[in-house]
């Protein structure tokens, strides 16, 4: 069977639960003014617009063994987006869809995990910020799950932006695979 014919088997195979997670996230998306074509930096300056306050993307250390690599903080004044400083390119740019998915669903701290990182990671952060926003340092929770499909959904805007070259028409075969949910 072609990788075609897998994938589309794939898709539809997802259950109830997976489709109205992605159908969250889309909703989520729907609203929001995504720059076609897709650059990360232009949608997080319109998201700031839109929000009617500053989004920040910050160069982080996170030195602490476990630590996430990407961190939603939102202080009073701005939402920050900490990143892992040495992360570069792909990786960071799903780091930081990742944590903007966060963002648009308000998503709550697990307490558990912030207990174990807050005077470790941020020690002169306000403890009632660093509550809100630890604990998202794994794909097992739902925050996780949604937090990642809103990223994947996101970055692949930058696939179906503009195709400029389509001459055999694999684009329009993985947007019809991939594009948003039936």
């Amino acid at each position: 069977m072609s990788i075609v014919g897998r994938l589309g088997r794939r898709r539809s195979a997802c259950g109830t639960e997976e489709l109205d997670l992605r159908r969250r996230c889309e909703s989520r998306l729907a609203g929001l003014d995504v720059p076609d074509p897709f650059e990360l930096d232009v949608f997080v300056e319109r998201l700031a617009h839109v929000r009617d306050r500053p989004l920040l993307l910050v160069p982080y250390r996170f030195a602490v063994a476990g630590a996430p690599c990407g961190l939603w903080v939102p202080l009073p004044d701005a939402d920050v987006v900490f990143i892992e400083e040495t992360t570069t390119g792909a990786q960071r740019d799903n780091i930081v869809a990742h944590e903007l998915g966060h963002l648009l669903a308000d998503h709550e701290a697990d307490p558990a995990l912030v207990s174990a990182y807050r005077a470790r990671l941020f020690p002169s952060l306000d403890p009632s910020v660093v509550d809100r926003v630890l604990g998202r340092t794994s794909y097992t929770t739902a925050q996780e799950q949604e937090a990642e499909v809103f990223a994947w959904l996101l970055l692949g805007r930058r696939a179906w932006s503009s195709p400029r070259d389509d001459h055999d028409g694999s684009v329009g075969r993985a947007y019809q695979l991939f594009g948003p949910a039936q």
